[in-house]
């Protein structure tokens, strides 16, 4: 929007935090009044014997229950709805949009996304041209011409221990036998036992 503040300019998701950050402030309100009302503390510092007792029961702290069903939720999901709802990018001109665009749904966030063009180039391994092990197992594509050779280049891969090739070739599909091993170069674990 041409009549944008330069601070919109910098940071386009401004907005948002401006957003978060009210919502933050409504949430603390919110848990204040309530631990005002019980009359628990929200921070305070513990008496010696206390601490020493706590620390002694750390191991323990999980199986204790304590009685919540005083406590109320600090929010009703609708209000975070209506929070969602209310968001509006003061530097996005709707006036220049078609009229039944504007009321597609209810929380109207634009963001910038990737035209077709963008996206054919982002996703090229998904190309109908492309082979995808798993997607065309049972077209009338012979697997000599794709699977067996797809196979062959993910045992290279992983004999030379390149994870960034492995993540590269696992965009055509991971067969079932080189999974595993697959999955633990590119997250860089080991598929032994300790």
């Amino acid at each position: 929007h041409p009549a944008a503040p330069p601070e919109h300019i910098k940071e386009p998701l401004a907005y948002m935090r401006k957003a978060q950050a009210s919502w933050e402030k409504r949430i603390l309100k919110s848990l204040n009044s309530m631990c005002t009302e019980l009359g628990v503390p929200l921070a305070r510092k513990r008496p010696v014997n206390e601490q020493k007792e706590l620390l002694s029961k750390w191991n323990e702290m999980g199986t204790d229950e304590p009685d919540l069903s005083h406590f109320r939720p600090v929010y009703a999901p609708k209000d975070f709805l209506e929070v969602l709802i209310s968001l509006r990018n003061p530097n996005y001109d709707i006036s220049d949009q078609a009229s039944s665009k504007a009321h597609w749904g209810l929380i109207q966030v634009p963001l910038n996304v990737k035209d077709i063009p963008e996206l054919r180039e982002a996703f090229s391994e998904l190309d109908l041209t492309s082979g995808q092990l798993g997607i065309d197992d049972h077209t009338s594509v012979p697997p000599d011409m794709f699977e067996n050779e797809h196979v062959r280049i993910g045992k290279k891969v992983l004999t030379e221990q390149d994870s960034a090739a492995a993540e590269q070739y696992s965009r055509q599909g991971c067969p079932t036998g080189l999974r595993a091993d697959l999955w633990g170069l590119i997250l860089n674990v080991t598929n032994e036992p300790e």
